[in-house]
């Protein structure tokens, strides 16, 4: 079975915002921990992307 959920975040920095959209999207996939996270980030948050993979990951579980 495929559980998925979705998350989005503007308005603040760039790891507060890739946090807040992980937690949302674990609680809309009504799970405790992801298989794979797609995350996109862009304008400000794009310099970041690497740290915010990391953010997302510890968040999440995900290993992809």
């Amino acid at each position: 079975m495929i559980a998925a959920g979705t998350g989005l975040a503007t308005g603040s920095t760039a790891d507060d915002a890739a946090l807040e959209a992980a937690l949302a999207a674990l609680e809309r996939s009504g799970t405790d921990r992801a298989d794979l996270a797609l995350v996109f980030a862009t304008g400000e948050a794009y310099p970041r992307a690497h740290e915010l993979l990391h953010s997302v990951r510890r968040v999440t579980g995900a290993p992809v």
